[in-house]
């Protein structure tokens, strides 16, 4: 009889009281005194105390080169010092210092630079001593010393809230042709908003269909630009308002149109605010964007106050773009998925959110909802076709990229059937078979020489104990060479389990077993090698022609040279 995992582990199946959790310095007062013995290592004067929630709190003295001295307030988290300490001190910087809160901006990425074997006391006598000696020495002597990366100003403006505004293009291009005017906002399927259009102009269509609620209203908006200085590095949210309204004092009067209809004490509206900053990189120049939401009270209207801020974010094909630099070049290809199914289907995602420029997803069957189990379709989609489906949920990810589909089925077929698989095999760059029918491979591949297109084969074996992917172009070794050398061994196999004994559509249609997660990894290789055969690309090309993966045993993967076989029906054919 099988006992229970808690019983196994010898673990109680009665719940328990948490464990009461101690701060840091509770639990191991020695690192205190080590803390503590570094300060005076470093000739820093410190006194330390302990607030109620447990943070702990050292106060010093940095004297600089100068002669002048700064107190400057360390605070230690809880969970110290596996989390890094939080260093403040007086407004003494424009760059990397928040200038509403105070604290240093000492480390490029602290979540990775900090390590709990380093001590506080050395971040400030180094890290901060250093930024404030190269501030004193001039602009040039701090961009000496920070790493390459901007601070956009948008990232100082301090959001009421995590939703955003969706700002597509053409709304992010430098150079502007008037400083404000109208917006049209409209509300999306969550809780973010999308600018549908500034001023008549639309913005980019595909982008907002993907995104709007189809039962949303339009909402009246205007928009203001800052001229440069307007605001200062980390402004409160009042000075962003009187920025606002000194740029253009009638930047509500939409908001105030609305105060004199509604019989309401109030009324409340959007205003765009954009502004040049630096970014992407370092000394570069780029448009902000950040949303304010204004209140107009009927008592007081000509004093605006600000209830809400939501940061914008860039909705646009070319901030993708930023994201991929090894993938410049995908928009131009175009890749055929034969097979919709557990491996298909996220195949098709993985390159939509790569950013192929069309991928047509092929697959005649409908989804079967306990397919869910290993499926990326939900089970909503029960009973849909699994190639429009799949394809539906592939452009919502990536709504810059053309996802088509087709029902046809690859072999069963007629004649005009045969002649729409030509017509799309020839648009394609690489051609995926992930239908794990060899009959299918094998038409594919001779429709794939014949339109000289490279092929891409990638297949679960039984159980989803192995998988295989082979990338074939048209001028080398094809499928049938793969499987012959398979069949005889000089081509090794990737391991099979046993056939699964579900047959719930009768004999002629076994039900294919293993996890969700076998055939996820099987897609995410298979992805790569597609992006890989496309050529077109900086990513680094594929070390064999043949990758077999055992996702049970050792070595979990296998790169095997396909040769062409001496019994090829198509690499033996006389040319001519």
């Amino acid at each position: 009889m099988r006992r229970s995992l808690s019983a196994r582990r010898g673990v109680s199946a009665t719940p328990e009281a948490p464990l009461a959790r101690r701060p840091w310095h509770e639990e191991c007062p020695e690192r205190l005194a080590w803390e503590e013995a570094r300060f005076e290592d470093h000739r820093l004067p410190f006194t330390t105390t302990c607030r109620d929630d447990g943070t702990l709190v050292i106060v010093t003295t940095i004297r600089l080169a100068d002669g002048v001295s700064h107190e400057i307030k360390v605070v230690f988290p809880f969970d110290y010092p596996d989390v890094e300490p939080t260093v403040y001190g007086p407004p003494l910087l424009t760059r990397h210092q928040n200038a509403r809160d105070g604290n240093f901006c000492l480390m490029a990425n602290p979540a990775v630079d900090w390590h709990p074997l380093r001590s506080a006391a050395e971040l400030v006598d180094e890290n901060l001593r250093n930024l404030l000696e190269s501030s004193a020495a001039g602009s040039a002597a701090v961009a000496e010393g920070e790493a390459d990366m901007p601070e956009p100003l948008s990232m100082h403006i301090s959001p009421t809230t995590t939703d955003v505004v969706l700002v597509p293009d053409p709304f992010w291009k430098l150079e502007l042709d008037r400083t404000g005017g109208d917006l049209v906002l409209r509300g999306t399927c969550s809780s973010a908003l999308v600018v549908v259009s500034q001023d008549n102009t639309p913005g980019t269509s595909e982008a907002i269909d993907a995104v709007q609620h189809p039962r949303a209203s339009d909402i009246a908006a205007s928009w203001v630009s800052l001229p440069s200085g307007a605001l200062r590095a980390w402004p409160t949210h009042r000075e962003v308002l009187d920025a606002v309204l000194a740029a253009d004092p009638d930047v509500v009067r939409h908001i105030r149109k609305r105060l004199k209809r509604k019989k309401a004490p109030h009324a409340k509206g959007w205003v765009g605010v954009t502004f040049s900053e630096e970014g992407p990189e370092v000394g570069m120049t780029r448009r902000g964007w950040t949303f304010v939401e204004v209140q107009l009270q009927r008592d007081s209207p000509k004093r605006p106050r600000l209830v809400g801020l939501r940061r914008a974010a860039a909705f646009t094909e070319g901030e993708r773009t930023l994201r991929l630099p090894e993938l410049r070049g995908m928009a131009d290809a175009t890749v055929v998925v034969v097979g919709a199914g557990s491996v298909g289907a996220p195949l098709v995602l993985e390159l939509a959110k790569a950013g192929v420029g069309h991928v047509i997803v092929v697959d005649p069957d409908t989804y079967d909802v306990n397919n869910a189990t290993r499926h990326v379709l939900s089970p909503n989609r029960a009973g849909r076709l699994k190639s429009a489906a799949v394809a539906v949920d592939a452009a919502a990810l990536n709504p810059f990229v053309k996802v088509t589909w087709s029902g046809l089925t690859v072999g069963k077929g007629g004649a005009e059937e045969a002649m729409e698989l030509d017509r799309i095999i020839a648009k394609a760059h690489v051609l995926v078979d992930a239908t794990g029918s060899p009959a299918a491979a094998r038409i594919l591949a001779r429709r794939c020489r014949e339109h000289a297109v490279t092929m891409v084969v990638c297949g679960l074996t039984a159980g989803s104990y192995g998988a295989d992917i082979a990338t074939l172009p048209p001028e080398g070794p094809c499928y049938w060479c793969l499987q012959l050398g398979q069949d005889d061994g000089s081509i090794p196999k990737p391991p099979v389990g046993p056939t699964s004994n579900t047959t719930p559509t009768g004999c002629a249609t076994p039900a294919f077993s293993g996890a969700g997660f076998d055939a996820i990894a099987l897609a995410a290789l298979t992805a790569r090698r597609v992006i890989q055969a496309t050529d077109v690309t900086e990513y680094p090309p594929a070390p064999t022609p043949l990758t077999i993966l055992d996702f049970r045993g050792e070595p979990a993967e296998q790169h095997v040279d396909v040769p062409v076989h001496p019994s090829c029906p198509l690499c033996q054919r006389p040319s001519g």
